[in-house]
């Protein structure tokens, strides 16, 4: 049975590739991500709190696969920094500030409809991802006024306890394509409680604006 459903692949596969334009290509970019959910991370956990978004950069390869002038299926595999920071004070001078940074692999797969010619066109894509945390680092420092009391960073600990690796989400952007060239503004939801702590719930989200060049020549 596993011989034969690997066999029906295959043909699909390569039915799809031989009615398919295949281009491969690279992507950078800017995040500014952050965790959303009913109970984040919070140094102190007062009143006063300001969550801000954390900005990092991402990276990877992408393939896209082009069906005729308009639709497209584009998967990637992006190194991707994510977290959030939280600004929190206490009275006139008293501040705590929390800073949490996570770096991801992520794999994404867009469906994209293109509007336009083949060479110059704006297009919409959405889709499904899956992220597997590599590393990451917390940092809490406590300031009063502009003088540091205290600060501590820590590698984040993924344990059973702490955080889990893998994280799921879903995505949607839109952006112009120039022959080769894509330039896009993208949002990621994440749909997966990151924590192993039952009373955390935690789920990134964040925005992104990428440059994304394909090799080849546009048909």
């Amino acid at each position: 049975m596993k011989k034969i459903a690997i066999i029906l692949l295959a043909v699909l596969f390569t039915a799809s590739y031989a009615q398919a334009q295949f281009r491969a290509g690279i992507r950078a970019g800017l995040n500014v991500t952050s965790f959303w959910g009913s109970a984040v991370p919070s140094p102190v956990f007062v009143e006063e709190s300001n969550t801000e978004g954390r900005f990092g950069f991402q990276a990877g390869v992408v393939g896209e696969y082009a069906f005729g002038k308009r639709f497209a299926v584009q998967p990637a595999i992006i190194y991707a920094q994510q977290g959030y920071m939280v600004r929190e004070t206490i009275g006139d001078e008293e501040e705590y500030l929390m800073d949490f940074a996570l770096n991801y692999v992520q794999v994404p797969i867009n469906l994209m409809v293109k509007l336009g010619s083949p060479k110059i066109c704006f297009f919409l894509q959405a889709g499904p991802y899956v992220g597997y945390a590599l590393n990451g680092k917390g940092k809490i420092e406590h300031k009063e006024g502009t003088k540091v009391i205290e600060s501590q960073k820590d590698d984040v600990n993924f344990t059973d306890d702490s955080l889990k690796r893998l994280d799921m989400g879903a995505g949607i952007g839109l952006g112009m394509q120039f022959s080769s060239v894509q330039v896009a503004f993208g949002y990621n939801i994440g749909l997966m409680n990151i924590s192993n702590n039952s009373e955390t719930n935690m789920k990134n989200n964040g925005a992104s604006l990428t440059l994304t060049y394909l090799f080849g020549k546009v048909k």
